[in-house]
């Protein structure tokens, strides 16, 4: 008897055909489900959702705004989420066990009866850590493999920038690129909320636990109405609608009643905090590569000459003065475009960083890095212009009102930069 092929992928186990008929026939069944709740959110720019602002710049959620879920609600007691999304799940949970009570839901679903928290907010700053050693030690296996060792902050910045030209288009270095890359999802906004423990390739138990549960017409409408879409790849992970009427009114209790002052209050701008601690991550790269002196064989005739090549030792101060912070943010700014838009030649690069330097320069700060040179390089363009330009665009777009109180709160919340030497990336 022919074995007959599962009509939904399983696992990841088998051919390249076979998953991708499985994989499709799950899509097809997805697409019949027609409520608007249900979200693919692997699309467009809803694939970075929470983890940029309106203007597509990255950002990641203050932690003072976490709050634990009720222990009722949580499989460990460490799960956290953005405060009026603890507020309104929570709500929902005891809605669910109101329904499972009176009889309206099937009392018996393993997790559609009674709501439990299985992941939630996950920390960026965590993850960005553990991506950063690995990237300390893969530069330095490259300056070792290659033999091209240095001897002071100059000729270092000459090979880390050579090396990082070809490695961040697939591998980001800094962490507003982290943030948007595939090392990051929506569980590191504290906007999401995963209700089960189901594998993420086993779509036919997607279907089975989820969309064919006899609750599942209960769960859509009850995250209808407390604002949370389903995501479409992982039925049992919920996503906060934060433009929704119903969670404006919760958030507002908190003290950010529009999308646009809970992007502002609630999150901090990713490339303000990289900067700010870019120096000090320079540094630590300079000392995790010297902390033992290179050696090198050269031949001359018949003769092996073995020379020892000393990098030069540097306190943070004359670390600092070595890279002054011109020449520090200017690093910076080539080494995002690098990240972000591969396509600009070395020329286009510095005519841009020369822009960006001049208004920082003539503004005494440096927070236009953060809050228009961001925005021009996360988002699609064909001609750039300058950034004085786009700092007017954004004004008529957001309006006069809005955009007060967007640079009233990133000034609050970014203050000025005073030094490049933070100790590292850190969660406030």
């Amino acid at each position: 008897m022919a074995f007959k092929k599962p009509l939904y992928r399983p696992n990841n186990n088998g051919n390249t055909r076979d998953l991708f008929d499985q994989r499709l026939n799950y899509l097809e069944y997805m697409d019949s489900v027609t409520s608007p709740v249900v979200y693919n959110f692997n699309f467009g720019e809803d694939i970075y959702y929470g983890r940029v602002r309106y203007d597509m710049t990255p950002v990641v959620v203050r932690e003072s705004l976490l709050a634990p879920f009720k222990a009722g609600n949580n499989i460990q007691q460490s799960f956290v989420a953005v405060n009026f999304v603890r507020d309104i799940f929570d709500e929902m949970s005891r809605q669910f066990d109101k329904a499972a009570l009176l009889g309206k839901i099937n009392p018996d679903d393993k997790y559609l009866t009674s709501l439990r928290v299985y992941r939630a907010y996950e920390s960026p700053y965590q993850q960005y850590e553990k991506h950063q050693l690995l990237y300390f030690k893969n530069f330095r296996d490259y300056v070792l493999a290659t033999k091209r060792y240095f001897t002071n902050v100059t000729e270092f910045m000459d090979i880390l920038m050579e090396y990082l030209k070809f490695t961040v288009r697939s591998v980001k270095f800094t962490f507003p690129a982290f943030i948007k890359s595939t090392n990051c999802t929506v569980l590191n906004s504290g906007l999401a909320i995963e209700i089960a423990d189901l594998s993420y390739t086993n779509d036919a138990e997607k279907i089975k636990q989820f969309l064919q549960s006899p609750n599942w017409e209960y769960y859509v409408n009850a995250c209808n109405s407390y604002g949370f879409r389903i995501d479409q790849d992982a039925p049992w992970r919920l996503v906060m609608d934060i433009a929704a009427d119903d969670v404006r009114k919760i958030s507002s209790r908190y003290g950010m009643p529009t999308v646009i002052s809970l992007q502002s209050k609630g999150y901090r701008s990713a490339s303000m905090m990289a900067l700010t601690s870019f120096g000090k991550l320079l540094y630590n790269l300079y000392v995790f590569c010297t902390k033992k002196t290179f050696s090198l064989t050269e031949y001359c005739g018949n003769d092996i000459i073995r020379k020892t090549i000393d990098p030069q030792s540097y306190s943070i101060a004359d670390f600092q003065e070595a890279l002054p912070t011109t020449s520090l943010v200017q690093y910076y700014l080539h080494l995002r475009l690098m990240e972000e838009k591969t396509n600009l030649t070395k020329e286009a690069r510095q005519h841009i960083v020369d822009d960006v330097m001049q208004i920082c320069l003539s503004k005494n700060s440096f927070t236009p890095v953060g809050l228009f040179f961001e925005s021009v390089i996360n988002k699609e363009f064909d001609k750039m212009g300058s950034l004085q330009y786009y700092y007017e665009r954004q004004q008529n777009q957001l309006g006069d009102s809005d955009f007060a109180e967007h640079i009233e709160d990133a000034k609050a919340n970014e203050g000025q930069i005073s030094t490049f030497y933070e100790p590292s990336i850190k969660p406030e």
